[in-house]
């Protein structure tokens, strides 16, 4: 009979009392114990195959506990994707490459603290924006015709995590750098989940630690747009608004049909550069 892979796993079985192995080989042995108890053929099914008694995927507070002791194990079980008995699986990551599953995180990740603003003030957020509008502004001058710009962990590094937000520094070709957080969408700004944002600190709103985070104001073929919120509170950026109208943004930017009118974080703060580097994080971690 065979034996649970899970028993690997530090209170992934009730009254196991395993402790977790702290040697790089962890991943191995949940690997490899997966793979010898069940070959899948679909990840969502494998655990409801393991965990009969769990119920509604992800409403079983084994399979969230489960969920919160297993780096990357998330993202398997959300994802859907077919993998095989030899498929590699990274618990720090996710699934490998083949299933395109991107950047990831591996080993403990410390606590940072954003350099604090004070107190919130519509003339400090304003502030605030005008400084990263001015930062993206002198980078794309600088990078303006020359050679694309790489950006990897040579060229970045992982603060740490800010109220569940990676933080990380990036190194500008122009010799400056640049703090950058992972969105985690609990802001209520529709699409901006796991969006890496350009960000000099924060501010103290309401008792709490506040991102600095605006959308943009813009025109397009003469009317304007704006940030709204919908019924369900819910914010609407510029951005969002219209990619539901199936306006090619790069193409009506080129055109002229599309003038931004004061940038926000759905237009990188008005640099192209902020962008590129946004989107190239978003396949380092």
């Amino acid at each position: 009979m065979k034996t649970s892979p899970f028993k690997v796993i530090a209170g992934g079985v009730a009254n196991n009392k395993v402790k977790p192995d702290p040697k790089p080989d962890m991943n191995k042995k949940i690997v490899d114990g997966i793979t010898d108890f069940i070959a899948p053929d679909n990840v969502g099914e494998t655990l409801m195959n393991i965990i009969p008694f769990g119920g509604v995927a992800g409403k079983s507070k084994f399979v969230k506990n489960l969920v919160s002791k297993v780096p990357g194990l998330s993202k398997l079980f959300k994802s859907g994707k077919t993998i095989t008995k030899n498929q590699k699986i990274d618990f720090q990551k996710g699934l490998d490459d083949s299933l395109k599953a991107k950047g990831g995180v591996s080993g403990e990740i410390k606590d940072y603290t954003l350099p604090n603003y004070g107190k919130f003030s519509e003339t400090n957020k304003q502030a605030m924006q005008d400084m990263l509008r001015k930062s993206g502004a002198e980078l794309d001058n600088f990078v303006k015709g020359k050679a694309p710009n790489v950006y990897n962990k040579q060229n970045t590094k992982l603060l740490g995590s800010d109220g569940g937000r990676l933080v990380v520094e990036v190194k500008l070709p122009n010799g400056g750098t640049q703090k950058f957080y992972k969105s985690t969408g609990l802001g209520k700004k529709i699409d901006s989940k796991d969006r890496w944002i350009p960000i000099d600190g924060s501010q103290t709103r309401n008792g709490r630690e506040w991102f600095n985070k605006h959308g943009s104001q813009a025109t397009y073929k003469g009317k304007k747009y704006k940030g709204y919120e919908n019924a369900n509170g819910d914010y609407v950026s510029v951005e969002t608004q219209l990619k539901a109208k199936r306006v090619n943004i790069k193409e009506a930017m080129k055109n002229g049909d599309l003038k931004v009118d004061e940038s926000g974080y759905d237009f990188d703060y008005g640099s192209k550069e902020f962008r590129n580097i946004s989107k190239q994080l978003s396949n380092i971690y």
